[in-house]
């Protein structure tokens, strides 16, 4: 691969995470303000998923290949929670209540307008996957990963 080719897919991988990092530290300060506005009713989960999500958004934007591997963990589960979600709602037919995403309240007429939904919403974790699991991203995140280690070995 170029350097310029390098240099392109870095400064991508640069931008997602500093997107997850973002989206991290939004979720974690959310929940810290819910708590000191509500009490301890701290989830967990959110919690949990925040410092997930910036942790990896760090190491992704740091170029390292374990941001990348919590990366795609996190966004294997984006999709699967999208898929137990859209079962659920298939089964119990509950697809007209609405469907919260980024924000937003979407509101399913009929269960293919629900389906559609529900694969926009997909796009961008398959793309994030389909991006990071290639063999061009693979190479240069263990490259830099590579090049850190053995400049910390030599230092």
């Amino acid at each position: 691969m170029t350097q310029p080719t390098w240099k392109y897919r870095g400064a991508a991988i640069q931008l997602l995470g500093l997107t997850l990092l973002l989206i991290g530290a939004l979720q974690l300060g959310t929940e810290l303000a819910s708590w000191f506005t509500s009490g301890f009713m701290m989830h967990l989960g959110r919690l949990f998923w925040g410092l997930l999500m910036a942790s990896a958004g760090a190491e992704l934007f740091a170029l390292r290949e374990s941001g990348r591997k919590r990366a795609l963990f996190i966004m294997v589960m984006v999709l699967l929670a999208l898929a137990l979600s859209t079962v659920l709602a298939v089964r119990y037919e509950a697809y007209g209540a609405g469907v919260r995403l980024f924000g937003y309240e979407y509101r399913a007429r009929s269960l293919v307008e629900f389906l559609l939904i529900m694969a926009i919403a997909a796009v961008v974790p398959v793309t994030v996957i389909l991006f990071l699991s290639s063999r061009r991203s693979r190479a240069l995140l263990q490259a830099k990963t590579k090049s850190e280690g053995e400049q910390q070995g030599a230092g």
